[in-house]
């Protein structure tokens, strides 16, 4: 099978570089990755660094990192799971690269899969770039101008989807705080929300996801945004999850700053 870096692809300018704190946010554990990572990450139209975050987030930049059982499992850099490497193989990017048929079942879990730097980081990139669409296409965030060039927090949302589900999107966007606000309609204008506001609203949504559930994306999605400001602690601004009760105490509205960016009136 031919390398894929060697093919030539025509995948149109690049949108996003990376910065000099690619290399911090990589160190020497994520340094044997970096290439592969360049390589997924501009075919797919991904930040550098917001990948490379996720990845440090989900492994530590461990190629045989391995969770859960069964049907359950994920492996490999990004963590994937067999549902999102199945689809890999579907993607029109990675058909035309001739890797159709890595992305099997059988491949999953071996060293020429699901635990290859290249081809792991790809599955990762290309369900990155599937979720972020789905971000983009919903309905609810078409009803403020956003210009996903000029932000990234449209990325953070993406990996928020990737560790909890499509479906993290309407717990965002539930409306079970609208007394809290003031208002009935849940219009986030997304080019003034934050990182640090993004896990707010996560940890302050309702609906689908229960509290234990919001609360350990919340983490996760901390403990990316720490790796992209070089945070040395990944325990910071994190909040317990109780699994066993599956419940938090101690609920609290949401803060001022998040009203100001969920009201509809607001900056206008």
């Amino acid at each position: 099978m031919k390398d894929p870096r060697t093919a030539l692809v025509k995948t149109g300018p690049a949108r996003y570089a990376y910065t000099s704190d690619l290399y911090k946010i990589l160190g020497a554990p994520g340094e044997k990755c970096r290439k592969p990572l360049l390589y997924a990450a501009t075919l797919f139209d991904i930040p550098v660094d917001v990948m490379a975050a996720s990845v440090k987030a989900e492994s530590g930049f461990r190629d045989l990192a391995l969770a859960g059982t069964a049907d359950r499992s994920a492996v490999g850099l990004a963590q994937v799971t067999l549902q999102a490497w199945l689809q890999a193989g579907r993607s029109e990017k990675l058909r035309k690269l001739g890797l159709a048929q890595v992305f099997s079942a059988d491949n999953f879990q071996s060293a020429s899969g699901g635990h290859h730097q290249l081809y792991n980081l790809l599955c990762h990139a290309n369900t990155l770039r599937y979720l972020y669409e789905q971000f983009l296409n919903y309905p609810l965030v078409h009803e403020l101008p956003f210009d996903p060039l000029k932000n990234a927090i449209g990325w953070l949302v993406a990996i928020a989807m990737y560790n909890g589900g499509e479906r993290i999107l309407s717990t965002i966007y539930d409306e079970s705080h609208e007394e809290a606000y003031g208002e009935s309609d849940r219009v986030i204008n997304w080019d003034k929300v934050t990182p640090e506001d993004l896990v707010r609203l996560l940890r302050h949504g309702r609906g689908y996801h229960a509290d234990w559930s919001r609360n350990s994306v919340g983490n996760h999605l901390q403990k990316v945004i720490n790796n992209l400001n070089n945070t040395d602690s990944s325990l910071a601004n994190s909040v317990p999850v109780d699994i066993e009760r599956r419940a938090l105490n101690g609920r609290v509205p949401p803060p001022q700053r998040i009203y100001k960016t969920l009201n509809p009136g607001y900056n206008k």
